[in-house]
């Protein structure tokens, strides 16, 4: 008898775990509120971090995200700013685009980048140094990630 009872918990314990994945794949709506009463939240390491601003140019916007210095526990020295193109139609050619990460209303940095040959580079406009991540292909443009260093001093700023 005991080694039945055994034997049927064990059963019902991988059918349990094989059911709780298939409930997740199959319902898209169940998962969405589950995860959402859980207070759970796509870390900004994937997300690109919150939008800083957004600024509407001729046939395309333009937005900033807020930097990112998150990690699995607390902050990390090197951070990253993201900055996506997003178009209807179709992209400039070149974007040249300047960054204020502090907000200070003084970029920091700018941006150039090539839609065509998916490449970008930065222009270091206070002598600080930024440096290209990573380049992402979105859906309707692209996303660019620009790294930095986080300040030590008291000031509360970041170094570039």
């Amino acid at each position: 008898m005991i080694k039945i009872k055994t034997l049927t918990g064990f059963l019902w314990a991988l059918l349990v775990i094989l059911a709780i994945p298939a409930v997740f794949m199959s319902n898209n709506k169940l998962a969405e509120k589950l995860v959402h009463a859980s207070g759970m939240k796509i870390s900004s390491v994937f997300t690109g971090g919150e939008i800083n601003e957004t600024i509407e140019n001729k046939g395309y916007k333009t937005i900033i995200n807020k930097p990112v210095f998150a990690c699995l526990a607390g902050e990390t020295k090197k951070g990253f700013i993201q900055v996506e193109w997003r178009a209807k139609d179709k992209l400039p050619s070149a974007i040249e685009e300047k960054i204020d990460i502090n907000g200070d209303k003084i970029p920091e940095f700018t941006i150039i980048f090539d839609t065509a040959s998916k490449k970008a580079t930065i222009i270091n406009d206070t002598g600080t140094a930024a440096y290209i991540i990573k380049i992402y292909t979105l859906k309707t443009g692209f996303a660019v990630r620009a790294g930095f260093k986080k300040l030590t001093l008291n000031s509360g700023g970041f170094e570039l």
